[in-house]
């Protein structure tokens, strides 16, 4: 994988991946402390040219780092791990295509101790450089977990004493309104589509966001971050 700025190289370097080695422009000065970041985990700089960066990588950061890729877990994997606070918190993201989207919810997972993210494996944006980008290194700190089938997930879910909650504009209910002291998976939708029907109906709960009659909807990744800094308030 290809990381092209800061923030990213940073937690990737933090979160104990390996970086082959990491090109910055002749002309770019690094930051104090994140040039010695580098430096104590040996990772080596090479500079080029930065008219050489832009033309050959298509970036105008002036710095790029090849990274080892992100370990995908299987669902069971993922429950496998140790919960961060007494009640689970996973967000399910079915088939949300714009990768910017992808990063940023991760980056809310992350901000609001989600244990990990579980994605199709088909027709969804993949854990690309955009994600890796949108969630400013975020992927590094959030267990993701990847399957074939979201239905099946689900009820793997709900025997693991997992509440499923959908979210739909036209949902009666607010998460303010159910009981979240409780293990949760939180599914948000396409962004077009929404959540697909069969996931709907193997949903405990469906909740709302409640707003102003002059907008129905919102973006899918400001949706979550409401949902989950809710949910962060009850764990």
């Amino acid at each position: 994988m290809v990381l092209t700025n800061k923030h990213e190289i940073e937690e990737a370097v933090l979160q104990g991946k390996s970086l082959a080695r990491m090109i910055v422009a002749e002309n770019k000065v690094l930051p104090g402390k994140f040039y010695v970041l580098l430096k104590q985990h040996h990772i080596p700089i090479q500079k080029l040219p930065g008219e050489l960066i832009r033309t050959k990588y298509k970036i105008d950061t002036g710095m790029i780092a090849f990274v080892e890729e992100i370990n995908l877990l299987t669902l069971e994997e993922l429950l496998d791990r140790e919960k961060k606070h007494t009640y689970g918190r996973i967000l399910i993201a079915d088939h949300i295509e714009d990768p910017q989207n992808v990063g940023a919810m991760i980056r809310t997972c992350a901000a609001f101790d989600f244990d990990g993210v579980l994605l199709p494996d088909r027709r969804a944006a993949f854990i690309s450089e955009g994600v890796s980008r949108s969630s400013s290194g975020a992927i590094f700190q959030v267990p993701i977990a990847k399957t074939h089938n979201l239905t099946l997930a689900i009820e793997t879910l709900q025997k693991k004493d997992y509440w499923i909650v959908g979210t739909s504009p036209e949902s009666k209910q607010t998460i303010q309104e159910i009981d979240t002291k409780r293990n949760i998976a939180l599914i948000l939708g396409n962004e077009d589509k929404g959540i697909h029907q069969k996931l709907t109906e193997k949903c405990d709960y469906m909740v709302h966001i409640p707003m102003s009659a002059n907008l129905q909807s919102l973006n899918v990744s400001v949706a979550f971050g409401i949902f989950a800094y809710e949910l962060y308030l009850q764990v």
